[in-house]
This record gives structure tokens, sequence and C-alpha cells, in this order.
């Protein structure tokens, strides 16, 4: 009778270790991925530039991934880092508009992804003919142990605008 009662008390044990868990640990180190992607890595000088911006939680944790504002069709929650084949930045300066007290909070579902489409010349000068390498970085200010996340480089080729 004990070792019945006690195999019943270890299954009961397991069961509820089994059910309280949530599933498997996550593999990636950090809490979120940016992945980015152009529809052609050549464009001509002075055109717009569609700069595909795909967002996933991959913490257990809701994240805050920005504000709704008026901002301008640039995401305010990136940093733009460009630069030309020289390793110069060609990033731009550039003002956004409103406060962040005046505004609810965008926020991302573990697991969920977010797809945006930013014209990535008005963050990078692309004026020249020549070759650029584009990554985005931003960071989680739900999550700030984990510092800054950069996106996949990717490399455009402007061409004269003839």
């Amino acid at each position: 009778m004990r070792i019945l009662s006690g195999l019943l008390l270890t299954g009961v044990a397991c069961a509820v270790t089994i059910h309280g868990q949530t599933g498997p640990p996550k593999q990636n180190s950090q809490p979120f991925l940016i992945e980015i992607s152009t529809p052609s890595t050549v464009a001509k000088a002075g055109s717009e530039v569609p700069l595909k911006i795909r967002l996933t939680n991959t913490s257990d944790h809701e994240m805050i991934i920005g504000y709704k504002w008026n901002h301008g069709p640039l995401n305010p929650g990136y940093d733009y880092n460009c630069y030309d084949a020289g390793g110069k930045s060609v990033s731009k300066n550039y003002s956004m508009m409103g406060s962040l007290g005046d505004h609810p909070i965008n926020s991302l579902k573990p697991d969920k992804t977010k797809e945006e489409v930013i014209p990535i010349d008005q963050a990078c000068d692309l004026r020249q003919p020549g070759t650029y390498t584009i990554q985005l970085s931003r960071s989680d200010p739900s999550d700030p142990k984990h510092g800054t996340v950069k996106s996949n480089k990717i490399t455009l080729i402007i061409i004269p605008n003839d």
C-alpha cells in the first residue's frame, strides 16, 4: 500500500511539473530579432528605396516597440546605421514630431512578428552612386540587460539616375 501511495504521489508530482512548463526554453540569447531586406539590391540615385523591417519577439515577455505618434515614415525605435564603401557614415539626422507622454504605447507579444516598410533613403544619404551597407539596431526598454540588438546587414548599389 505504501509503495502504491508513493508511486501515485510521484506520478502526481511529475504531472504537476510537466503541466507547469510552458514549452521548451528559448534558444535565442537575444530578446528579439531584426531582419531587414529590400526588393532589389540596386536602386537609382535619388529614388525612394523601400526597406522591409521584420521584428520578432523571441523573449518570454511583452516588448515595448514604440509609440503611436505622427513621426513620419521612419520608426523612431530604430537606429539607422548607413555606411558608404569606404566605411564613412551616411546616416541622416531626422527629426521626430510629438511627445511621448501624449501617445499610447505599441507592444509586441512573445513569439509575434511585426513587419513594416520604410523609405530607407530618408534615414540614409543615398544620393550619390556607390555601394552602401545598411544595418538597423534597437534596444528593448522592457529588458535593458540585453543591450542593443542589431539586424542583418544589407548592401545596396546605387546607380546614376540617367
